[in-house]
């Protein structure tokens, strides 16, 4: 008898070890499994921010990529609003908002002289792909991607800073007529168009050198952190009599201001996009 209840006691014990393992492998093979797949929508972002580049810098006429959305409690590509402001005085204007695949939030500009004021505007929708709390994002030329409140610029924008010449371009990626508000969700491929529009080379009228530049980038709070950030490091001067820092963050809008001495420039690239 007490041979039989100590085989029973072993197999009830191994039985539910095997089941702890079990459940315990099964569990961490889904989170690597999730990770892995946030993982591959960002490398796939990076190839479309390459496409992106081909179009408003090299004059490729379109391009695709496919980004694969598998899985459980479905990941999505989306569609959706935004605003891009970028004002040098004169009355123009530019606009970006918040997306999952779909058109997210964005930039704002303003530059200011004291002899040149002028605004230009347009209103790009930044691309995004949500999954399981993680998002990856191309918004503006750059890649980003947040989790649990935090985010990180994977890939910067193709702007420059220096302290004679700027050049700030301002990626407007938006939907095409006939693509309208879309999202794609699911277990599917994602096909992501993009296709050159009208490409703007921005420029004060008049001549009036040294530039004072108010960029502002609006955004959502994690993703201004990190605006935030780049922004700063590329900055490497203040106005003078100064010693603060040339950006300021604050909820979901950066500030920054600086002078450039000689050339101060905005390249607008339209990119209409489709999402199938």
């Amino acid at each position: 008898m007490s041979e039989v209840l100590g085989f029973i006691l072993v197999f009830a014990l191994v039985t539910t070890t095997m089941s702890f393992v079990y459940v315990s492998d099964l569990a961490s093979l889904e989170e690597r499994r999730d990770a892995e797949r946030i993982d591959n929508a960002e490398r796939a972002f990076d190839v479309l921010a390459d496409n992106v580049e081909d179009i408003y810098r090299r004059d490729a006429p379109s391009r695709a990529t496919e980004i694969t959305i598998s899985v459980v409690n479905g990941s999505n590509v989306t569609v959706s609003g935004s605003t891009l402001e970028a004002d040098d005085g004169s009355g123009n204007t530019l606009e970006t908002n918040d997306g999952r695949i779909r058109y997210s939030s964005g930039t704002y500009l303003t530059h200011r002289s004291p002899l040149v004021t002028a605004v230009y505007t347009a209103s790009p929708r930044p691309i995004e792909y949500a999954a399981d709390g993680s998002r990856i994002v191309y918004e503006n030329g750059a890649v980003i991607r947040a989790d649990a409140g935090s985010a990180i610029m994977k890939r910067t924008p193709s702007m420059h800073f220096a302290k004679t010449d700027t050049v700030v371009r301002l990626i407007e990626t938006r939907p095409s007529a006939r693509d309208g508000s879309r999202s794609v969700g699911g277990t599917t491929t994602a096909l992501v168009r993009v296709e050159r529009d009208k490409t703007a080379v921005l420029t004060p009228l008049v001549d009036q050198s040294p530039f004072l530049v108010n960029l502002t980038v609006r955004t959502t709070p994690a993703r201004a952190a990190t605006w935030e950030r780049y922004l700063d490091a590329r900055i490497g001067w203040t106005n003078p009599g100064t010693d603060s820092d040339p950006c300021d963050v604050s909820g979901d809008t950066v500030y920054c201001a600086f002078l450039v001495k000689e050339r101060f420039e905005v390249v607008k690239a339209g990119i209409e996009t489709t999402i199938d």
